[in-house]
């Protein structure tokens, strides 16, 4: 897909609470204690192994060496582990980057930024937990004297999972050894999820109570937008918590955001989800359409022409052909035409929190819906249907 990234029209900024998200409404919030339970997977505090043989495979996971050329030196080849058949086969191949469409799973194999490996300080409450920035792959380097810190490593893949009306956050942590690309399951986890808020775009904010020992309490706020072709087109969603953690979903589905459950205290965050408001394709003349001829804008060299010169004429634009497209069947030979296609896109801005005060039994859940930024136009150019070629 080709995309030319112009600025073409611009809206005021807004910032007032979007009318069309009603179940973000304060009083139709769940409580805290109505929220589903479960949990999300943590970062392992085993022992990591020396190994892992290459007959060993987690369903769900697949490691992949790129075909590197010779120039790439042995100490910079490495895996990449992604989450879905076509996409490791197009890796392998050295064409992933062209696969455009957000994926439904998110993957990371960091804990949370500033933690130390092997478990962390057990006073912080996010010691042992993924860092929430994640992309739609995660790559792996064999362990040299150049790279102490390669070999065996956890990687942590999560995913939105809906059967029968009910939605859930299924996460996976497996040992991924990126010399024999061997996979060992550490675990599984499974948290269900609330609707709490919804936009335009297609946009979902679910929130779910994720309890864990020595009274640590999470809300764990999950930002969905469709997974489509459309939506990857505007842009990557990114999030900031009032402490400065920060989170993206690169290429990813959806978005999660952690936020502490203290009986003193509050949490909040900032979440930046670029959503597309309408896609028209733009109009073209069919290829065998006769144009019609336009003067120049300089009617007055248009005339003083002589008898018999021909007058200047501007051409409207066609849609050209792609040689690369086409093809042919028993039907004939057929050919694909370009079309281009006009997205107008607009940044949202979904700010989370979770209270608590004194007089409060509970903690309290805000979600709320507003713009961030100016309304844009992009426009690209895609295949059309394929058509009969005369």
């Amino acid at each position: 897909m080709r995309a030319r990234q112009v600025l073409l029209a611009a809206a005021p900024v807004a910032c007032a609470l979007l009318a069309f998200a009603p179940a973000a409404q304060a009083g139709e919030l769940p409580k805290y204690s109505a929220l589903a339970s479960g949990h999300v997977s943590t970062v392992p505090t085993t022992k990591t192994p020396a190994s892992i043989g290459a007959r060993e495979k987690v369903p769900g996971l697949f490691p992949v060496r790129q075909k590197f050329t010779s120039e790439v030196p042995a100490s910079a080849r490495h895996i990449t582990i992604v989450t879905d058949q076509k996409h490791a086969d197009a890796v392998r191949e050295g064409s992933g980057s062209d696969n455009d469409a957000e994926v439904g799973a998110c993957m990371s194999e960091q804990q949370q930024s500033g933690r130390g490996g092997g478990g962390g300080d057990d006073d912080d409450v996010e010691a042992h937990e993924w860092t929430m920035g994640q992309m739609r792959e995660v790559n792996l380097w064999p362990k040299s004297k150049d790279n102490e810190q390669g070999g065996v490593s956890a990687v942590h893949s999560e995913k939105i999972v809906e059967t029968e009306g009910q939605v859930s956050l299924e996460s996976l942590d497996a040992w991924v050894d990126p010399v024999t690309l061997g996979a060992r399951l550490i675990g599984r986890a499974s948290l269900p999820l609330t609707l709490v808020g919804s936009a335009v775009g297609g946009v979902k904010v679910y929130a779910a109570r994720d309890e864990r020992a020595l009274s640590t309490r999470f809300v764990q706020f999950v930002v969905v937008r469709p997974a489509t072709a459309s939506t990857a087109r505007t842009g990557t969603m990114m999030a900031i918590r009032q402490d400065g953690a920060n989170a993206h979903g690169n290429g990813c589905g959806h978005l999660r955001m952690t936020l502490v459950v203290g009986s003193t205290n509050d949490d909040s965050a900032l979440v930046i989800a670029p959503v597309e408001i309408s896609s028209t394709v733009v109009p073209t003349p069919p290829p065998d359409a006769a144009p019609k001829a336009a003067l120049d804008d300089d009617d007055t060299s248009a005339k003083k022409a002589k008898p018999g010169m021909k007058k200047k004429r501007r051409l409207p634009p066609r849609s050209v052909p792609s040689p690369a497209g086409a093809t042919t069947e028993d039907e004939g030979t057929t050919m694909t035409l370009l079309v281009e296609r006009e997205s107008r896109t607009r940044d949202m801005q979904i700010h989370l929190s979770v209270s608590q005060t004194a007089r409060e039994k509970e903690p309290l859940l805000a979600v709320s819906f507003g713009w961030a930024g100016r309304e844009s136009v992009t426009r690209t150019t895609e295949p059309a249907l394929p058509t009969p070629r005369e």
